[in-house]
């Protein structure tokens, strides 16, 4: 299983991959690993494939995928700045990174363009309005996906995720949460 990650920004043409020792189901504490000096977040939509699926038309996406989520990624930030050709795939591999919490929604419940997400660090708001825009990012998933599956073969069980907004520095000692219609979904120290 790969969790394909669209990038914030150029439209979502840019894409990375993560490994599956990425991906963190439950709320526990991430502590930063030895030689990351920062670290950054990123809120993301996120679906799960439900078969495989080689240049999908956008016309029949829908198909390839049954339920999804909201999360956030963590990047080692440190390291792609650190010039590392490599930088932004060694960042997107710490183990533990991808926070996308089970159980799933259903496809339905996602698309319905009433969900409101929201993200916190230290009970703050990280955005002005306070919600980020799912259904306009939902709505994007068809053209994502046929964009990817164009140059790689997608599989049953990967996640593609599509990032909601810029990523932000988080610092040890400070406690992300994310919210789904009112509900906590996930909460997390970083230490």
């Amino acid at each position: 299983m790969n969790i394909i990650v669209s990038l914030f920004g150029n439209n979502g043409a840019d894409y990375c991959f993560r490994p599956d020792t990425t991906l963190e189901k439950e709320s526990f504490d991430y502590y930063i690993p030895d030689g990351v000096s920062e670290l950054t977040y990123s809120p993301v939509l996120f679906v799960r494939l439900c078969r495989a699926g080689k240049a999908i038309g956008e016309k029949f996406a829908g198909r390839y995928y049954d339920s999804g989520g909201f999360g956030v990624l963590l990047y080692g930030e440190s390291i792609i700045g650190s010039g590392a050709a490599a930088g932004l795939s060694m960042a997107s591999s710490l183990d533990k990174t991808s926070l996308l919490p089970f159980p799933l929604i259903d496809k339905d419940v996602l698309e319905n363009g009433r969900n409101s997400f929201s993200l916190s660090v230290n009970e703050r708001s990280v955005n002005g309005n306070g919600t980020f825009a799912c259904h306009p990012a939902f709505a994007e998933i068809p053209e994502i996906l046929h964009r990817i599956s164009i140059r790689t073969s997608l599989r049953t069980g990967d996640i593609v995720a599509v990032e909601l907004g810029e990523r932000r520095p988080i610092h040890a000692g400070e406690k992300l949460c994310g919210i789904l219609n009112g509900e906590n979904i996930f909460s997390i120290s970083v230490l």
